[in-house]
């Protein structure tokens, strides 16, 4: 859990991981899904609750592609 730093360009990091598994929420954030909690929406910004609390953003074009995967 946490924050991990990577050299790889996300576009090279996400061709690397598992489609089924992670999903890129934000211009600056990938997130195992496996480990999404929750969803909360507030003053029109989204956010994916994570194991242990982190709130990781959820980008406004992407809100629609979380709300599928995560089946909200």
């Amino acid at each position: 859990a946490g924050r991990r730093f990577c050299q790889l360009p996300f576009a090279e990091l996400m061709r690397r991981l598992d489609p089924s598994g992670f999903l890129r929420v934000h211009r600056s954030y990938i997130v195992n899904l496996r480990h999404a909690e929750a969803i909360e929406r507030g003053d029109g910004h989204w956010a994916i609750i994570m194991t242990g609390g982190a709130r990781v953003p959820v980008s406004r074009a992407r809100v629609e592609l979380v709300r599928r995967r995560l089946a909200l």
